[in-house]
């Protein structure tokens, strides 16, 4: 007898993983309103879920800003928006050799923790994880996310 496909166990043995640049040349990046459809007009796609979902163990964040910047990061399915929290990124963070980048899923409330006590941030199917700043950065300024973790398969 063989188990249903939605019975099926799923192994998180897929590695996936990603990058998001906010910022621009002389530009700056404009504050973002999040609007119920779930569009941010600045905001990147950090990770994206496969076919059976996944999960994002590590968010690290970098800015060569001389102003701290306050992230919001949100898990985007299709037009329904989950906002997972707001992370504060210290000035220069990652970009100087006395400020280390960020790993903001440690500072985000309310995630599961897997079985070595780590959080993580957990996708269904084709899901994708979001990052974008509340305010304007300065011009010539850049945010760095990039996104490691494992995808799903049956």
């Amino acid at each position: 007898m063989s188990l249903a496909a939605v019975n099926l166990p799923k192994y998180c043995t897929v590695l996936n993983g990603g990058g998001c640049k906010l910022g621009t040349g002389a530009s700056t990046v404009g504050a973002t309103v999040l609007g119920i459809d779930g569009i941010v007009a600045d905001a990147k796609i950090c990770y994206t879920a496969g076919a059976f979902g996944g999960m994002v163990e590590s968010l690290m964040v970098s800015i060569n800003d001389t102003v701290a910047v306050n992230m919001f990061v949100y898990i985007l399915d299709g037009a329904t928006v989950y906002p997972i929290g707001i992370c504060n990124i210290p000035i220069n963070s990652g970009n100087l050799g006395t400020a280390y980048a960020i790993d903001v899923i440690n500072s985000l409330a309310g995630l599961p923790y897997n079985s070595v006590y780590r959080k993580y941030i957990p996708l269904r199917a084709n899901q994708v994880v979001k990052v974008a700043v509340l305010a304007p950065m300065t011009v010539n300024k850049s945010l760095w996310a990039t996104t490691s973790g494992v995808d799903f398969i049956a």
